[in-house]
């Protein structure tokens, strides 16, 4: 994902041998990068892995995934988009401030853009999820850290939730009907407005309804970052 040509590459050979495309989950992704890395085409590795190479596998696969009777795009958020930066177009700059929480919120603007514009008329829905504190490999940098990796493993142990859990809300979001004004969805119980600290730890109860933090202007801003993106991948985003 690091590498647009590799996403274009994946999405053409995906589209010679698979006739139909129902459900994509944009899942894949990294934690961060201590060593302030870019992508091959420049960006901040972590907004660019996180968001801008899904936003452009989504564009190469969205005519496919519209021929599907009941087609899904679900968008792996994150908690920690409530912590997201004011501006997450500043990702497009040099050393953007907190390109993780940011690619996060991205993944719900990208998600809500797709329902009114893109994908209005279709019978194809997206919505973007919290999949939950989860024991998964995206944390195998910091458990490796010689002094904060046992403290965070012990946490991890007792507060994470394992794989099979951590899917809930990608599947829920993949198979299930939700209704129109539904767009994000977290594991936990979490009250109206209090996201902390339910929305990391609080009791799994599968996937719920719950209301992720937006900026004021919304859809301003969300039809903003997909036409920044649509500039950052254009080059590679010709139709297959």
């Amino acid at each position: 994902l690091w590498d647009l040509q590799s996403v274009r590459d994946f999405a053409k050979a995906f589209l010679e041998e698979y006739p139909r495309l129902d459900i994509l989950v944009n899942n894949a992704g990294i934690g961060s990068d201590p060593e302030r890395q870019e992508t091959k085409q420049g960006e901040n590795i972590v907004f660019g892995t996180n968001f801008i190479a899904h936003f452009l596998l989504t564009a190469l696969l969205l005519p496919r995934i519209k021929e599907a009777p009941a087609g899904r795009i679900v968008n792996l958020a994150s908690v920690t988009h409530h912590a997201a930066s004011k501006d997450v177009l500043a990702n497009f700059l040099p050393a953007p401030r907190s390109p993780y929480q940011d690619s996060k919120l991205a993944a719900i603007l990208h998600a809500n853009h797709l329902r009114r514009n893109d994908l209005q008329g279709t019978a194809v829905t997206a919505m973007a999820v919290n999949p939950g504190f989860v024991q998964s490999e995206i944390w195998r940098h910091k458990v490796s850290q010689p002094v904060i990796g046992p403290i965070f493993s012990s946490l991890m142990n007792f507060f994470a939730l394992p794989n099979a859990q951590g899917c809930v809300t990608s599947v829920a979001a993949a198979i299930h009907q939700h209704a129109p004004h539904v767009q994000y969805l977290s594991p936990y119980w979490v009250p109206n407005g209090c996201y902390l600290p339910f929305e990391i730890s609080a009791p799994f109860l599968g996937a719920q309804t719950a209301i992720p933090s937006l900026p004021p202007n919304e859809p301003e801003v969300s039809a903003n970052l997909c036409q920044m993106s649509t500039e950052r991948v254009k080059a590679f985003a010709s139709p297959l």
